[in-house]
């Protein structure tokens, strides 16, 4: 896992000492966090087939929308979906397809007289997704840390996510690999992959706001009070361990369209705990006032969730 933290234009590395303990309830699902299409910005002909726009692509930047439009609301952080006008001063509130296509961009998406096209055919790889990533956050807000984790574990995800930070998650499709009789093997190969908004979990599921939406056994979330006009539509799936070349990595059962589905990447934004080393820096006044603003915004969250 690798983090990093631009504080005042300083690299600051946190200290060991703000780690918590996974201390996570048996469900949780966190409210307010909008779910967003990744269809909204394509063109279909009168057939419902693509005509251009946005491309299959586009779940990446909708799914990091998702958390980052969370984050402008609840950590009172507007120029995170806000727009700059001629003069380099941040107004207005971006649009859902504003925000998606600016985080696109960023993620290295390429857009020519409506037509998108990102960097590579298989989809928005690692690399991109961060840099992308953390070149949106921090042109507009330079103290947000962003943390990732390759195969992470279960424990990883539900921590960052109770935390009131927020986890978008890579997930990878799999086939049975079938030997010469069609008899289905040990063996996988990949198809293709995906990214979701993780919001939750309970004793036998995972919860996500999925941009492709209405897939896997769902419910419809109404969140008011967010600033959005937009229904929430939120996605479980039963989930189990499963070994590949002799790794662990946490399986979604029953997501359609391959035999095996597989996280293979989560990536977490928060704002940073109060005893980094800006908090030394500036001193106990200033920690003072952040803790204050933690707890606050916690309150908030679970207030909503009890709702």
């Amino acid at each position: 896992m690798k983090s990093k933290t631009i504080l005042l234009g300083l690299v600051v590395v946190l200290s060991a000492g703000t780690a918590r303990a996974n201390l996570v309830p048996e469900r949780y699902l966190k409210p307010c966090i909008p779910d967003f299409s990744q269809y909204t910005g394509v063109i279909y002909d009168s057939d419902g087939m693509r005509l251009g726009g946005w491309t299959e692509s586009f779940c990446a930047p909708t799914a990091v929308a998702n958390s980052l439009y969370w984050m402008s609301q609840y950590y009172n952080l507007p120029k995170l979906a806000q727009k700059q006008d001629g003069s380099g001063q941040w107004v207005d509130y971006l649009s859902d397809v504003q925000m998606i296509e600016e985080l696109a961009l960023a993620m290295g998406f390429t857009e020519i007289d409506g037509e998108w096209s990102n960097q590579t055919d298989g989809g928005v790889d690692r690399d991109h997704l961060l840099s992308g990533k953390w070149d949106y956050m921090h042109s507009r807000v330079p103290i947000l840390v962003q943390k990732w984790m390759q195969r992470p574990t279960l424990d990883w995800i539900q921590a960052e996510l109770y935390k009131c930070e927020d986890v978008e998650v890579t997930i990878g499709y799999y086939d049975w690999v079938l030997d010469s009789s069609g008899n289905r093997t040990d063996i996988v190969k990949p198809k293709g992959g995906h990214m979701m908004t993780f919001v939750g979990w309970n004793a036998t599921q995972l919860a996500f706001h999925d941009p492709a939406w209405n897939l896997g056994a769902s419910e419809w979330k109404d969140y008011p009070g967010t600033g959005f006009d937009h229904d929430a539509y939120t996605d479980y799936y039963q989930f189990a361990t499963f070994t590949l070349s002799g790794l662990p990595y946490t399986r979604l059962m029953n997501y359609p369209g391959a035999d095996v589905v597989l996280i293979e990447l989560a990536v977490s934004e928060s704002v940073p705990e109060p005893l980094t080393v800006l908090g030394l820096l500036l001193g106990a006044p200033f920690a003072v006032r952040y803790v204050r603003r933690r707890l606050a915004v916690r309150q908030l969250v679970e207030e909503a969730r009890a709702a």
